[in-house]
């Protein structure tokens, strides 16, 4: 019996309870649950009881940043409640010291704890104790029932705001919590996992910001001291208010543009490695509420050697410290480093020169960087978000047909090199390919998280960018001619697992473009974005002023396009 497709049948009150100070799995399942019955139109309370509200910093924490509506009700007043008709308990059961029920008329309980003993488990039940979480027993449950469409409900169905993925990263954060980190499970638990990943379900930004370690920044700061034993200066932290008037916005309709309010902190290492330097900044940026870290050191040579760690998903550490040092830095949107060298620079050798100055010009350079760009994410939103915003500007264009491309399906590369099907990968971008692969973007010096699922396309100007099969089928033609008429150097496929390379160029072949339907696009003219739309969940995408903001007829439809090619992609309708 699905217990949650019985329940949303009765009729009647229904209340979902989790045990007393709730951990993430439990507000995770209590959460799935309630949207689960508002998908099917019946509204289900969650609550939960005890002598004290939630104590749990994290817990807390994910309350508060997703949203998540639950009730506490007091030990000493559930007999003053009216009853509910139906009260499931999840991540619990009758019996237990750490729930005291909720009045009720008929109870029914999943939970995925071990039995102790004996247990009258009530006709309503489902307990597996193989399952390493609750949330995953639930998520099983749910994907037994249907949508509108008479597909297995996804975790897009059930969310309460659209492309926010709250929902999503409540299940991926709980399930992260009770297998100790996805280091233990059931295919159950993998499935959830999988499930998330593979559709991008989740907010990266708001899970590294619960996941990280619970220590103050001071605790953190001996902890790094004692680790490398190379600070040699205290840290310092900034706060980035943001500049832009949002109080004139209209609070009953969504506004897309981010605020750009963060914590950043910079600290000063003694002579050291990268390594070192790099610990430095893994250690602090751990600490709560810190959202971006930049640990330094001058290197004997007057150099500034910098390491830089980024919690924010607006801001790549590898665009950060390529901008900071003039382009001579990269890496990946968490972690990046790079170096000033005073012999390439020696204007700022005195700009350099003590950690006073160091400071100074660090903090200018974020902020200046963090002024470039207007922040966009349209996850709430369809195409008509530029009608909104830049209405008059707009003109209609469809995209030309038999355009010349480039493709690679990396279900063909796991195919010939033998791979395991669940193989992830990244794209290494970070070399220089001459006239065959440029990279706009320095953000996208690596495009991580492909599977098998996704295609590596090569524009006509030789940039890289990956697209959904899905995508891909809607827009292109594939033919079996190779791509390139002679040997090149490219880009490689790294395994995430096992970090072996691939290279790509050999398997690239030729497609065409199909006609389109109508696009609406916008010249940006002086403005810099960085815009999240459905052609990427996890990161946003560079635009300059000069390009152009183009919307499709699809949800989250909306990508930038550079304004050098924008004229050979498309005609004017």
């Amino acid at each position: 019996m699905n217990i949650l497709r019985e329940m949303i049948t009765r009729p009647g009150r229904l209340v979902v309870q989790c045990h007393d100070d709730p951990d993430p799995d439990a507000l995770a399942s209590g959460l799935l649950v309630c949207r689960f019955g508002e998908y099917f139109n019946r509204k289900i309370e969650f609550i939960y009881s005890g002598n004290n509200p939630i104590s749990k910093s994290n817990a807390i924490k994910m309350v508060e940043l997703l949203g998540i509506e639950i009730r506490y009700v007091a030990e000493n007043e559930l007999k003053d409640q009216v009853p509910a008709d139906i009260l499931l308990l999840v991540d619990c059961r009758t019996g237990q010291k750490n729930v005291k029920p909720y009045p009720y008329k008929e109870i029914a309980v999943i939970d995925h704890h071990t039995i102790k003993g004996e247990y009258d488990a009530p006709g309503l039940c489902d307990i597996r104790p193989q399952v390493g979480s609750c949330v995953a027993i639930i998520w099983n449950l749910v994907q037994q029932c249907n949508n509108s469409r008479g597909m297995p409900l996804g975790v897009s169905d059930l969310e309460a705001y659209p492309g926010r993925h709250y929902l999503g990263t409540a299940l991926y954060y709980g399930l992260f919590m009770d297998t100790n980190g996805f280091g233990f499970g059931s295919n159950l638990d993998k499935r959830l996992k999988n499930h998330l990943e593979k559709h991008q379900s989740f907010d990266s930004h708001i899970f590294n910001k619960l996941s990280r370690k619970k220590y103050s920044l001071d605790e953190m700061f001996q902890i790094a001291k004692i680790e490398t034993g190379a600070i040699k200066d205290t840290y310092h932290v900034f706060k980035l208010p943001d500049k832009s008037d949002y109080d004139s916005i209209d609070s009953g309709s969504y506004y897309p543009f981010v605020r750009k309010d963060l914590s950043f902190l910079i600290c000063c290492g003694e002579i050291c490695s990268n390594s070192v330097l790099g610990q430095i900044a893994d250690d602090l940026i751990s600490a709560d509420d810190i959202d971006l870290c930049v640990a330094y050191a001058i290197t004997p040579a007057g150099d500034l050697r910098i390491s830089v760690r980024s919690h924010v998903d607006y801001v790549s550490a590898a665009d950060l410290a390529y901008y900071i040092t003039d382009c001579h830095g990269g890496g990946h949107s968490v972690k990046a480093g790079g170096t000033i060298s005073t012999k390439e620079h020696p204007e700022l050798r005195d700009t350099l020169a003590g950690p006073a100055n160091v400071r100074k010009y660090l903090t200018a350079r974020i902020h200046d960087y963090l002024d470039i760009y207007k922040i966009i994410d349209t996850a709430p939103l369809d195409g008509t978000f530029i009608d909104k915003y830049y209405g008059n500007e707009i003109l209609n264009y469809c995209k030309k047909d038999n355009l010349r491309l480039g493709f690679v399906f990396t279900a063909d590369i796991i195919r010939d090199e033998g791979l395991d099907h669940n193989t992830h990968f990244q794209l290494d971008l970070k070399q220089d390919w001459g006239d065959n692969i440029s990279v706009h973007k320095a953000e996208m010096q690596f495009i991580e998280d492909i599977d098998r699922d996704k295609v590596i396309m090569i524009g006509i100007d030789g940039r890289i960018y990956p697209l959904t099969m899905v995508q891909f089928l809607n827009s292109y033609q594939p033919t079996e001619e190779a791509f390139y008429d002679r040997e090149c150097k490219g880009p490689e496929l790294v395994s995430s697992d096992t970090g072996e390379s691939y290279d790509i160029i050999r398997y690239a072949k030729a497609c065409y473009s199909k006609k389109s339907d109508p696009v609406r696009a916008v010249k940006t003219h002086t403005q810099a974005y960085k815009l999240r739309s459905g052609w990427g969940r996890r990161f946003y995408i560079s635009s300059r002023p000069g390009d152009y903001i183009v919307a499709g007829q699809g949800e989250y439809d909306i990508w930038p396009v550079d304004g050098e090619l924008f004229d050979k992609l498309y005609d004017r309708v």
